[in-house]
């Protein structure tokens, strides 16, 4: 089976994501990063947004198509097969909203990151957003937990996988943003495996996080996000330039 098609590492985060994005109501276009097997991609069309899906593997790529098929949302979906950062000069026209959930860290590089999010700024709209959700690769534990799990496909520790974790922490966002206007925040200083509502005392440990995400301890929690805002007199790059 293809990584890309393989949900079982992912722990549903959509609450949060949910909050950093623009309503469908009034920015439905999104332009989707590293879609996988639409792990994430049938809650954005389930919440009526029409999405555009870059995503690489094929399998993954048949998956997402078969999913929005059974939810009859097919003429929401689009999708691109292909490298983020080569797909960019196909796209010839804006979107509401541009959104990296969990894939910058599986980028080769950090020029590789600073391209993809200089290419999404490109081609956000005016009035439009550019949500990243990353794990902190600031927050060591990442390296601890991911050391002690084997991936059954290859047997080899998902750390493996994740390393490059060291590409999205908060010093490394400022350097690839220099002096956009962009929002920093911190997500879940408590595992998020944990918090979720069918395990027993959820909902006191999302208390307990809640309160320590507006603390100074939030800078050791186990993810981030960027929200990158495009003003409405924004004027960009002709998109399909990188």
């Amino acid at each position: 089976m293809a990584r890309g098609v393989n949900e079982q590492s992912n722990v549903d985060k959509y609450e949060v994501i949910e909050g950093l994005l623009l309503p469908a109501s009034t920015h439905p276009e999104i332009l989707e990063c590293g879609a996988g097997a639409g792990f994430y991609t049938r809650r954005f069309l389930q919440e009526g947004y029409r999405v555009t899906a870059v995503e690489l593997s094929p399998e993954a790529m048949a998956e997402n198509r078969k999913q929005a098929l059974a939810m009859g949302k097919e003429d929401s979906l689009r999708m691109i097969q292909g490298d983020f950062l080569a797909a960019i000069p196909q796209i010839h026209r804006r979107f509401d909203q541009v959104v990296f959930v969990k894939v910058l860290h599986h980028f080769v590089s950090p020029q590789t990151v600073c391209e993809a999010l200089d290419g999404a700024r490109r081609i956000c709209r005016p009035g439009g957003r550019t949500v990243v959700f990353e794990p902190n690769g600031a927050n060591r534990l990442w390296s601890l937990f991911l050391r002690l799990q084997k991936d059954p496909s290859s047997n080899l520790s998902k750390w493996h996988y994740e390393r490059n974790m060291r590409f999205t922490t908060p010093r490394r966002f400022r350097d690839y943003l220099g002096e956009a206007d962009y929002t920093l925040s911190y997500h879940y200083l408590i595992p998020s495996f944990l918090l979720q509502k069918k395990r027993k005392g959820a909902t006191a440990l999302n208390a307990i996080n809640r309160a320590l995400e507006k603390t100074p301890l939030r800078k050791f929690a186990f993810n981030i996000s960027i929200v990158i805002d495009t003003p409405e007199n924004s004027h960009t790059a002709e998109v399909g330039h990188v």
